[in-house]
């Protein structure tokens, strides 16, 4: 006994397709076609055929053809003596028979399909194709009253086009001069900076390299190459710094340097002004020298306080000094051997 049914597997050429699916029960099962040869006399038939596992197969009583759970052609040419067409399966199992052709004559054909089945699929795409007919009719009128339409949306879109390149055009010059600008930032950064574990300098690289300034988490460097010139840190400052002529200007003549709120301040007077915490200036002037050079005249409280010598004289006799600010005490002794010590005169404030 066996069943036969419909199966979609994979095909001799690998594509998925449907082919019959027969179930043997028994060894020498056999499946009855009906009607397959409707005259007597000479038949071919031909399928592919496979097996789940070892199995054969005979068509119209001929001899058993091996099968296996690869595709293998099997071919038969017999002499009808029925209307039916018998095969038997040798063991049982399940069987797959793809492209079945049974045909007059002693050679077997490629697969095509029975003539019934084309007729009635032309009677199908006739079918088909009336509606389609009808569908397109249909569409052709609408499609005209949409040609107006169209024809509008066209003219509104030659217009949109214009704009579009005219922004485009607009767009590719501004790109241009983006990269033009990108190309000239690329060269700078290139010749003119450099970042290392030292930190950023800023110098010509272009050449050999000379004035150029030293950024880090310490500060700034001025230098020349290598060697540093000035500094300028949170803490301390560096003029002049590997240098022994060293010049430190200002701006319009004056110069100061602060402490908090300690000061010392040379101007354009020429008045070297020393400023304390307490709020009393204390400076001197080059206005007015003794015959030795030396300053007389001394810039306190906000003015100017006349200094006085004071005369350091040695008596040679006892050896004992004196001390005085008394010019004409000082010459007095002179003239009794005393000695001056001109080196010992200092100022005090009158």
């Amino acid at each position: 006994m066996s069943t036969l049914s419909a199966a979609r597997v994979a095909s001799p050429t690998g594509e998925e397709d449907d082919c019959c699916e027969v179930v043997a029960t028994s060894a020498g099962a056999t499946l009855t076609l009906s009607g397959a040869t409707a005259a007597l006399g000479r038949h071919t038939f031909g399928c592919w055929a496979r097996s789940e596992g070892p199995g054969s197969l005979s068509v119209a009583g001929g001899e058993g053809e091996p099968t296996s759970s690869s595709w293998a052609r099997v071919e038969r040419t017999f002499d009808a003596e029925g209307p039916d067409l018998v095969i038997a399966f040798g063991e049982p199992g399940t069987y797959h028979l793809y492209e079945s052709k049974l045909e007059a004559g002693d050679f077997a054909t490629g697969w095509t399909p029975a003539p019934e089945d084309v007729e009635d699929e032309v009677a199908g795409a006739s079918a088909s194709l009336s509606v389609a007919i009808d569908g397109i009719s249909g569409r052709v009128s609408s499609a005209e009253g949409n040609i107006s339409v169209l024809e509008q949306t066209a003219e509104g879109l030659e217009v949109t086009l214009g704009t579009v390149g005219s922004k485009a055009d607009s767009a590719a010059a501004k790109a241009d001069s983006a990269a033009t600008s990108a190309s000239n930032a690329a060269k700078t950064a290139t010749n003119y900076l450099s970042f290392s574990s030292s930190g950023l300098c800023v110098g010509n690289y272009t050449g050999t390299l000379q004035g150029n300034v030293l950024l880090n988490s310490s500060g700034m460097q001025v230098r020349n190459g290598s060697t540093i010139y000035a500094t300028y840190g949170a803490s301390t400052v560096e003029l002049g710094r590997n240098s022994t002529s060293s010049t430190v200007k200002f701006c319009a003549g004056s110069a100061s340097v602060s402490a908090a709120t300690n000061t010392a301040t040379f101007n354009s007077s020429k008045r070297l002004i020393v400023g304390g915490s307490q709020g009393t200036d204390v400076g001197l002037g080059t206005s007015k020298t003794d015959i030795y050079g030396n300053i007389v005249r001394a810039y306190c409280g906000g003015a100017f306080r006349q200094l006085k010598p004071v005369y350091r004289l040695y008596n040679p006799y006892d050896k004992c000094y004196l001390e005085t600010a008394d010019s004409s005490e000082a010459s007095s002794l002179v003239s009794q051997g005393w000695q001056q010590h001109s080196s010992n005169v200092f100022y005090a404030f009158k």
